[in-house]
């Protein structure tokens, strides 16, 4: 009984942020749209969904420390351990530009 009150409120969860995403009207080309989606998939324990829009979030910004976290927490949730690894990669790499760009600055 319990699983399935879970099960229900899970369900439940997913269709509210969703609803909200598409609420406001955010198209899913737009970045800041993207990663709304992909925060509340990620919220909603859609791991495979979350991954996915993370991924698609981080093509148009790429050195974005936030989503390439929120992409390792997702990954470790599907145990891809290996992508975990290229995901820090990638963060170390974002820092390293950010830093960088600061510096020039």
């Amino acid at each position: 009984m319990e699983g399935s009150c879970n099960l229900r409120l899970s369900l439940t969860f997913r269709l509210v942020a969703l609803s909200l995403f598409l609420a406001r009207g955010l198209t899913a080309s737009d970045p800041q749209a993207l990663f709304e989606k992909a925060r509340a998939l990620e919220l909603s324990g859609d791991w495979a969904a979350a991954e996915a829009a993370y991924r698609e979030y981080l093509r148009h910004t790429p050195a974005s420390p936030e989503a390439l976290t929120n992409l390792g927490v997702v990954l470790a949730q599907q145990q891809k351990y290996d992508a975990i690894k290229k995901a820090r990669e990638d963060m170390r790499k974002a820092r390293e530009e950010m830093r960088d760009a600061l510096k020039s600055q």
